[in-house]
This record gives structure tokens, sequence and C-alpha cells, in this order.
């Protein structure tokens, strides 16, 4: 769990930092055009990424641990193709590669919680999907002031660090043991009377205990 939350909290520390790195002024005179078309791609084509993996995983063509993993690594991809975009001042490869990115970016964050959720059951869902959000802008914290003095090397040089950054948090993602999916075993069990409904099948494993993450919250 603690590999999946840091990875994931990488993850999306870079999807935030990218839009302080889409309004640098880069390949246009006038970072407004930058700004509003890029970003509005990257927003808008990117919900077809959440319901593609909404359907991938409840119609059982993936895994959460792969519609996620496979997530990670393309957006990892299109992040470091926008980089050779811009490095080429190519406009319509910047726009393309936004949009690849938005498609992977929104993908990546509802299956990644399904998964926390199947990995933590029966800890409170409200736990184990809130603590991974507070990781994330502790990461964008520590990106976007990092993109600042970046960004005076070269115009893509901030765009490139998130790509190394994300293939490094995908190898974390990848490195971490969220295979064992809990609550579709409990849910297997209910249904078939090996166990009763309402009593987890799992405990003490991968417990989140409530004081700890009150303790968390107020560090």
């Amino acid at each position: 769990y603690l590999l999946t939350l840091l990875s994931f909290g990488v993850a999306t520390g870079v999807q935030n930092a990218i839009w302080v790195v889409l309004g640098v002024n880069t390949i246009m005179s006038t970072t407004e055009f930058l700004s509003a078309n890029v970003l509005l791609i990257y927003t808008f084509v990117g919900v077809l990424g959440a319901l593609f993996s909404a359907w991938a995983i409840d119609c059982g063509r993936f895994t959460h641990r792969a519609t996620a993993l496979y997530a990670y690594l393309g957006f990892a991809a299109s992040l470091l193709l926008f980089s050779v975009c811009l490095a080429q001042k190519s406009l319509d490869g910047a726009l393309f590669s936004c949009a690849v990115m938005g498609v992977f970016s929104s993908a990546l964050t509802p299956s990644t919680f399904d998964l926390l959720m199947e990995i933590t059951y029966p800890a409170p869902q409200a736990i184990a999907t809130s603590l991974p959000l507070v990781v994330g802008q502790l990461w964008t914290l520590i990106f976007v002031w990092g993109n600042f003095f970046i960004q005076r090397k070269s115009f893509y040089a901030p765009a490139l660090f998130l790509a190394v950054t994300a293939f490094v948090g995908a190898t974390l993602y990848i490195s971490a043991d969220n295979t064992d999916y809990r609550r579709r075993d409990y849910e297997r069990d209910a249904a078939s009377g090996r166990v009763a409904a309402g009593q987890p099948s799992h405990t003490g494993l991968m417990e989140l205990d409530t004081k700890a993450s009150l303790q968390f919250f107020t560090l």
C-alpha cells in the first residue's frame, strides 16, 4: 500500500505541475494561446480515458492493477513525447501529445483509487482514498516549486523533468505488491456463502488505523 500510495502521489504531483509547465511561454508568442488550447484539450479529451478505464475494469478486460499500470506508463510516455515536441517547437505535436496525456492521466486516477480500496479492504474507503490525495498535494508543491527554477535552464526542461519523474513513479508502481484484490474476493465469498455477508473475510493484513490516519492529517 505504501509504495502504491507513494507512486500515485508522484503521478498526482506531476499531473498538477504540468499545468504550470503548459502555462510557460514556450512555442507561441503569447502564453494565453498555449494555456487555453492545450489545457482544454488535456482536460476534455481526458474524459475518454476515465470512461474507458471504468469500462475495462467493470467488464473484466483488465484488472485494476493492469489498468492503472498501463495508464501510468502511457502518461509518462506521452509526457516525454510532449517534452520532445517542445524541444522541436512543434505546436501540432504538443497538442497531440497533450490529448494522449489527458486520456492516460484521467484513466490513472479512478483505476488507482479502486485498486487502493481493493488492497486495503476492509479499511474505511474514505481513508484509503484520501491519503493519496494528501501525498499528491505534497508532491505538487515540490514539483511546482522546482519547475520555476528548472525552467531557467531551458523552456522544455520542466516537462522533461516531470516525464523522468513519472517513469520513476511507474517503477515504484510496478514493484508494489498490490495484486491482492481483497474486496473482490470477499464479494465472491459472500455470494457463494463461504462467508457471512457483512463479515470481512480479511483481517489485520492491510488495516488502516483511523487513529493513525488522524495523527497523519494532524501532522
